[in-house]
């Protein structure tokens, strides 16, 4: 008794690709979820087949609400009237503030056709337009960098632009990846767009803003001699 009934995960996000990891996060930790085969309605809004639904009724209950609920840090004084007592440590892990998705909590039951999810995938993406000189990719998913360390793995020519510029119809912000055409390129920026959901717009010419050459970052680790308590 009492709500949630189930949490509604829309696909039409600000970042679509989020969206599908924190289905695979909730997944991971033993939460269902399920996928609507068609429309919807719950909770007064009308939901598209597409939507990912976890319902309340299940074992994992618990946790799917510690992971989707807003936690509440508690006022608690350093002595009567005097600042608040900060936080040792984590005062809260809510999944779609931290990775900026929109979950629906709906309360009131409903019906609606789904299927369960194993593991969720994004919708492939797209490349078009003409790539006689490259490609521009938004910088905004952060599959985005994922697709940037591969394509420099594999010896592309990668870089950022410095500024917003138009190109086809489109105009592009400060900040687009460029991907130059190079020996295999498109058939990698192919399998990018299909296996990350990332859709890469043709450039027939370099383009007008200024370009910030991409190279591949080198990491250390560091190891003290002393001992961590964490």
């Amino acid at each position: 008794e009492g709500g949630p009934f189930a949490y509604v995960i829309p696909p039409d996000q600000w970042m679509p690709g989020e969206a599908v990891n924190l289905v695979n996060v909730l997944r991971r930790g033993g939460v269902e979820v399920h996928r609507a085969t068609s429309s919807f309605s719950a909770g007064g809004e009308r939901y598209p087949e597409g939507s990912y639904v976890a319902y309340g009724g299940q074992a994992f209950r618990p946790h799917l609400m510690d992971m989707l609920e807003a936690q509440d840090y508690p006022d608690r004084r350093m002595y009567p009237g005097g600042p608040p007592e900060p936080p040792y440590d984590l005062a809260g892990w809510t999944l779609p503030y931290q990775m900026g998705v929109r979950v629906d909590r709906i309360d009131e039951p409903f019906e609606a056709r789904t299927a369960a999810v194993d593991r969720a995938s994004p919708a492939p993406g797209t490349v078009s337009g003409n790539a006689s000189w490259g490609w521009a990719l938004s910088h905004r998913p952060n599959a985005s960098a994922l697709a940037v360390n591969r394509l420099l793995a594999a010896g592309d020519r990668v870089s950022w632009s410095g500024g917003a510029f138009d190109a086809g119809g489109v105009r592009h912000e400060a900040g687009t990846i460029l991907v130059e055409a190079g020996s295999g390129t498109a058939d990698r920026v192919r399998g990018l767009a299909r296996e990350l959901g990332l859709d890469f717009r043709g450039l027939s010419s370099a383009p007008g803003a200024a370009a910030h050459t991409l190279r591949r970052p080198r990491i250390g680790i560091y190891k003290s001699w002393d001992a961590s308590i964490d």
